[in-house]
């Protein structure tokens, strides 16, 4: 060994130097789990139907086993029901943007429906149609799902309503515009089911938006004439 070659003992050891990955939280680590259970059982319902996204398979799904669904969720009703709330959350998350309220009215239309769409047209909601269906013939369970989905409808009613309040149009009426644009995307993804062909959809998308945005200007010039405005 040279005079100036270092020693292995003074070599740095670089697997020593290296940081750490900080270790996720128990809190952490079980949020991660669950919704793994949860994409799993969306991926199964829309894959198999809901009759055939049993415990197991959801579980094996997820590479998991079915006592990571009894112990995250307790029954498999309950494991249905959160995929309805994550769909729920991912509507609320998408419509929650404040730096839409400062734009055009166009430019609003645009971003929310777009933002429903993104998640609308996606197989989550193909498999919460498929819960909502499936367990009406479970009425306790069922009644809960009622409860929540008119608590979800009035929460995106108010934040609809926020959206565009600067026009002057009644809440009640925004409302009502926002419940025939979602169900007009309800429709148009519902047809995913049978139609393959795509083409025309933003088309239709569009006509919508045009739709939306001329009613609602013509809602707020009516209230700003009404108000000797």
């Amino acid at each position: 060994m040279s005079v100036n070659e270092p020693s292995i003992a003074s070599k740095p050891n670089l697997r020593a130097s290296r940081p750490r990955p900080a270790r996720r939280t128990q809190e952490e680590r079980s949020t991660a789990t669950r919704r793994q259970l949860v994409q799993a059982a969306i991926d199964t319902i829309c894959d198999r139907g809901l009759a055939d996204a049993t415990a197991a398979r959801i579980a094996s799904r997820a590479k998991m086993t079915r006592g990571a669904v009894q112990h995250h969720f307790g029954t498999r009703d309950d494991l249905l029901v959160a995929v309805i709330d994550n769909f729920a959350k991912k509507l609320f998350s998408r419509s929650d943007d404040p730096d839409m309220r400062g734009s055009s009215l166009e430019a609003r239309v645009r971003d929310i429906c777009d933002k429903y769409w993104s998640i609308v047209g996606s197989r989550h909601f193909i498999a919460v149609i498929q819960v909502l269906l499936g367990l009406r013939n479970n009425p306790t369970v069922y009644r809960h799902l009622l409860d929540k989905m008119q608590w979800f409808e009035s929460e995106l009613d108010r934040r609809w309503v926020e959206l565009f309040q600067d026009l002057g149009i009644s809440p009640a009426r925004l409302a009502v515009a926002r419940h025939i644009a979602l169900a007009s995307m309800r429709g148009l993804a519902i047809r995913m089911v049978y139609r393959k062909d795509r083409t025309r959809w933003a088309v239709e998308r569009e006509f919508l938006r045009e739709m939306l945005t001329y009613a609602l200007a013509r809602s707020a010039a009516a209230s700003e004439a009404a108000s000797g405005i």
